[in-house]
């Protein structure tokens, strides 16, 4: 179980790099190219610390919460380190969920 926070906690640090890196401009809506911008962030982020599939469905769990937060593309470069933690979180928590439910 340590070992999974001390991955989760790599992950999380990674993302937000990536999201400061990534840049496309400061348009208010998410376009398409936007989406996989984000996406492509998250997943160069993983860098192999959880499987390519597991990343995936984080990521695209977490750009969902990021959009129905009314977050746009330019604020989501700029979201502090504890506010990404709990969305990351909540993701892992439905992830864990989906899980539960599936046994």
């Amino acid at each position: 179980m340590k070992t999974l926070r001390i991955k989760t906690n790599h992950f999380l640090l990674l993302i937000v790099l990536s999201l400061i890196i990534y840049s496309c401009g400061p348009s208010k809506n998410w376009l398409e190219k936007d989406k996989k911008g984000f996406i492509s962030g998250c997943m160069k982020a993983n860098n192999g610390k959880v499987s390519e599939e597991r990343a995936n469905a984080l990521c695209n769990c977490m750009l969902n919460k990021v959009i129905k937060k009314n977050i746009t593309m330019a604020e989501s470069q700029k979201i502090k380190p504890e506010v990404l933690k709990k969305i990351v979180l909540s993701c892992i928590s439905s992830e864990q969920n989906e899980m539960k439910k599936s046994k």
